[in-house]
């Protein structure tokens, strides 16, 4: 029993260094991608900077990756059977679907190796899962490595606002684009960004509305995440207040909430119709009267739908239809749903989701914060691109929710354990 419990104390120390470290790299590997991007964008006027630049971080995640999965082999149970079981058939789903893709599909320019890079992403959430997902039996691990996390919010959102005071490049989410408004800080994507701050701001608006940390963190991330320029995230932040203001708040903060966001919607109204404040909507007013509010809304990429979308499906047989297949460099729209059926077919996406469903968001109730976050994760999915295949928000994402998962456990026990004694 004793050498049992010395050698749980190692496992949880050298899990917590694991951790620990791979936020700190994880986000230094962004950051120096960031730097690469805008260095490139300056020095030249057309290309892409995303495939023309360094990529640290794919190093860095790659290192990781064996981490995790040699930590994941170590623990084989039933439960990481089940999981790495239906990766692999999604793995084979995946290839074979892109197989018979390119008995149709002949492009020289195909690359399958960046196409096997993008499946890694897709499952790379998982991997993290079942690598860490003992987690949730310790507490003190998980808010220990947790309190990192929320230093690197801390550190970016205060970026952020040096970015959008001083006009900082390098802190700018469309370096690329001038006519655009929005501070990032050192992410490297504003898709990513927009993933990135939703994790945070619901970990600090848990810890808020759970008595567990006072509210300052909560107001910095989410002043942060205002300054994005996304409009997924204002989004997110809208349903949030809505759901603050209808489950949490007592009756009469309902009223005052309610009024609060009226008179900040007034004086939002106000603060951009003035003519010196017009370019932080211009960019949306041209896009709406070019192609129409749904255009407005998704930057553009439904227009995707009518074109890189249904031009993907023409190239298809009805075996794609159940399998996929694509050339993600060629037919990306950058929403989520539409990419993963390309890719996985309606077999693929089923068990995709199956996924999530068994690892991040099993055991959910309808009073767990998590569903809120599950339903708000897959809307801002459908929107918008790179929540799925997010490689950078993987451990994030992971480490949040299980947080979440873990102390939702230790109030419903808590719950139980006062109606029992009350019973008594």
């Amino acid at each position: 029993m004793h050498k049992r419990i010395m050698m749980n104390r190692i496992d949880n120390k050298s899990l917590r260094l694991i951790l620990s470290s791979a936020l700190v790299l994880f986000f230094i590997s962004d950051a120096l991608n960031k730097y690469f991007q805008v260095k490139y964008a300056l020095a030249v006027e057309d290309g892409d900077v995303f495939s023309n630049t360094i990529s640290v971080s794919i190093y860095v995640r790659f290192l990781f990756e064996l981490i995790f999965l040699y930590r994941i082999s170590t623990r084989f149970n039933k439960t990481a059977l089940k999981g790495v079981t239906l990766m692999g058939w999604l793995f084979a789903i995946f290839i074979f679907g892109q197989v018979i893709f390119l008995f149709n599909y002949n492009n020289p320019d195909f690359r399958f190796g960046y196409q096997l890079t993008l499946f890694n992403k897709y499952i790379f959430v998982f991997i993290v899962y079942y690598a860490i997902c003992d987690l949730v039996d310790y507490q003190l691990l998980i808010t220990k490595t947790l309190s990192i996390l929320g230093n690197i919010y801390i550190a970016n959102s205060i970026l952020i606002f040096l970015g959008a005071t001083f006009n900082i490049t390098l802190f700018k989410s469309y370096f690329t684009q001038d006519f655009r408004y929005g501070y990032d800080g050192l992410i490297p994507a504003i898709n990513e960004a927009t993933l990135f701050y939703m994790i945070g701001v619901s970990y600090f608006y848990f810890n808020y509305i759970n008595k567990i940390q006072k509210i300052y963190p909560l107001l910095l991330c989410t002043a942060a995440s205002l300054l994005l320029g996304a409009k997924a995230i204002y989004l997110f932040l809208f349903i949030l207040a809505i759901y603050h203001i209808f489950f949490k708040a007592k009756l009469i903060y309902k009223f005052i909430s309610l009024g609060f966001l009226a008179l900040l919607a007034f004086g939002l109204f106000t603060f951009l119709i003035s003519e010196e404040n017009s370019y932080l909507y211009e960019y949306f007013i041209y896009k709406y009267e070019e192609n129409g509010f749904l255009d407005a809304i998704t930057s553009g990429r439904s227009a995707y739908i009518y074109t890189k979308f249904f031009d993907n499906l023409e190239i298809w047989n009805p075996v794609n239809y159940l399998f996929g297949g694509t050339d993600q460099l060629k037919f990306m729209i950058e929403m989520d749903f539409f990419d993963g059926f390309l890719i996985f077919g309606f077999v693929g996406i089923v068990i995709y989701f199956r996924l999530y469903f068994i690892t991040l968001f099993r055991d959910i109730t309808l009073k767990d914060f998590r569903l809120f976050f599950c339903i708000s994760f897959f809307l801002l999915a459908f929107l918008v691109g790179h929540f799925f295949a997010s490689a950078m928000n993987s451990l994030y994402l992971n480490l949040v929710v299980l947080y979440f998962y873990s102390k939702e456990s230790d109030i419903k026990n808590l719950t139980i354990l006062k109606i029992e004694q009350n019973a008594k």
